[in-house]
């Protein structure tokens, strides 16, 4: 397969909604290696880009390394850069074979809670669900279903660009809450006996491994 994907070599440029001065998606590669992506997921993640834990480098390259690529997880990492070459956003997905079809979707499966991608900040108001669409239906001929799943609505006070697809709720909804900064044990007030109890057992064989801290 050829990297950059195939739309990309005629430069098409995307205009994000926002009027005058909005940001134009330049190009849009493929990069099927996670050493290919890491210096623009690098300059994402060191920025102010919104993310999410599960989709930093470290964790997703140790995840493809052990587990992704014993499952026969191809990295499929998606990039849009802008005019200045600069990366605007990063999806981190693979692809892979269940039976005749061929699957897309985040990497980290069961072991990413949240899967958000990486998106500047500064482009996000600007994003539409038709940008996104365009972008998938470039991978029509190579993946039959892209499956995008564990999608949290907003993260970190702004809206999932995803969620401007057609979706449905998810059977879990992930309630979270914040913990009050003034309580000597935030944990033991906000969470219930039963919850406490539990992980007091997951910690305990936890501590029994090599490494535990």
């Amino acid at each position: 397969m050829n990297i950059a994907v195939s739309q990309a070599r005629d430069r098409d440029q995307l205009t994000l909604a926002g009027g005058f001065g909005a940001p134009k998606i330049a190009r849009v590669e493929l990069f099927e290696t996670m050493a290919a992506a890491e210096p623009f997921w690098r300059r994402l993640e060191n920025g102010t880009a919104l993310a999410t834990a599960y989709q930093r480098f470290d964790l997703l390259a140790a995840w493809q390394q052990h587990v992704g690529s014993r499952s026969h997880v191809t990295p499929a990492i998606v990039v849009a850069f802008g005019q200045d070459g600069e990366p605007l956003f990063l999806w981190p997905f693979g692809h892979m074979r269940k039976g005749p079809v061929t699957l897309m979707g985040f990497l980290g499966s069961k072991h990413s809670n949240f899967n958000l991608g990486l998106w500047r900040r500064d482009i996000l108001p600007s994003i539409e669900g038709e940008i996104i669409q365009s972008i998938l239906h470039k991978f029509e001929h190579q993946v039959d279903v892209v499956a995008l799943c564990n999608q949290p609505l907003s993260w970190d006070g702004a809206g999932n660009p995803f969620a401007l697809l057609p979706h449905q709720p998810s059977a879990d909804i992930s309630a979270c809450l914040s913990l009050p900064p003034a309580a000597a044990q935030p944990i033991r007030r906000v969470l219930s006996g039963s919850m406490h109890s539990r992980l007091r057992n997951k910690e305990r064989k936890l501590q029994r491994l090599p490494g535990y801290r």
